[in-house]
């Protein structure tokens, strides 16, 4: 078995590689085969490399919790357990919001208007595409727990 910290880096770099680097190449390609970089003034670049940091460290911490816990980080189907401590005693989805954060450091860091897609896109993702589908399985799953835990616990703000 591979350990939790291992399974929880590699999400880390697999959501940071996406969101924080990928995405934003992929914006910043030109039709004419090159790229154009154009960072904005260094407070801006500062303030989105700590998004980046912070968002890497909020999906790492959660994912190791998940992990830990025998959840798949890969994965939206239930684990053993449902977990509602820690930082998912604080949000439900500190992953999504995590990611929401990177892809928000890349585009305050990047001078490239399109680039602001990335967190519309993060927070699209995390609501209508993993959110419902994850909600129902986690529901059949457990049940009244769930409902319990999910009156108790914000998806994105914490109550």
């Amino acid at each position: 078995m591979i350990p939790a910290s291992i399974r929880a880096g590699g999400y880390t770099v697999f959501a940071v590689g996406l969101w924080a680097v990928g995405l934003p190449a992929i914006l910043a390609r030109q039709p004419s085969g090159g790229f154009v970089v154009a960072w904005r003034g260094p407070v801006l670049v500062g303030f989105g490399v700590a998004l980046v940091v912070g968002g890497a460290c909020v999906v790492n911490r959660a994912a190791t919790q998940l992990a830990s816990s025998g959840v798949g980080v890969f994965s939206v189907a239930p684990g053993p357990v449902l977990v509602t401590d820690r930082w998912y005693g604080r949000l439900r989805n500190p992953i999504d919001a995590g990611v929401v954060l990177l892809g928000l450091g890349a585009a305050v860091a990047l001078d490239l208007p399109r680039v602001w897609i990335i967190p519309v896109a993060a927070v699209v993702n995390g609501v209508v595409g993993a959110g419902f589908y994850e909600d129902r399985r986690l529901l059949e799953a457990f049940g009244d727990d769930f409902r319990e835990y999910r009156d108790r616990v914000g998806k994105w703000i914490p109550r």
